[in-house]
């Protein structure tokens, strides 16, 4: 086998591996981290398509005002809000559990999947960072 051969065969396999090593993104509407200590998902609107990433885990303040469970709201462009929450504030009743490393993107929000975490951002990078009982927002 020529230098050049081998050569090219070195570059073609490590072009491979970035391809497959590459992670997933999920459009999930409802979604958790693998030790279960967040979840997030599409809050439901009643006006059409969703506009908020709603986020509920142990260590979210409550808001100031008002009747519920503590939670977490990001839309495409702003800072975080914290909000009470009902049952079935979620667009979904399904819930998928993601991997760690796991991507997730809707409505101009990223969210990147940790083992006991979620992190989140919008297109100010603006967001927070939820689970394993702490919420620190950015």
């Amino acid at each position: 086998m020529t230098k050049a051969c081998v050569l090219a065969i070195g570059l073609l396999a490590g072009a491979a591996i970035p391809a497959a090593a590459a992670a997933t993104t999920s459009m999930a509407p409802v979604f958790q981290n693998p030790s279960r200590t967040a979840i997030c998902g599409l809050e439901i609107h009643l006006a059409g398509s969703p506009v908020y990433l709603l986020c509920e885990a142990t260590g979210v303040p409550r808001a100031k005002h008002g009747v519920g469970d503590p939670a977490v709201q990001l839309s495409r462009t702003g800072k975080p809000q914290l909000v009470l929450i009902s049952q079935d504030s979620y667009s979904s009743n399904t819930l998928k559990t993601l991997s760690k490393g796991t991507g997730w993107s809707s409505i101009g929000v990223t969210c990147t999947i940790g083992s006991d975490t979620i992190r989140c951002s919008n297109t100010n990078n603006h967001g927070f960072t939820i689970g394993n009982g702490k919420y620190k927002p950015f």
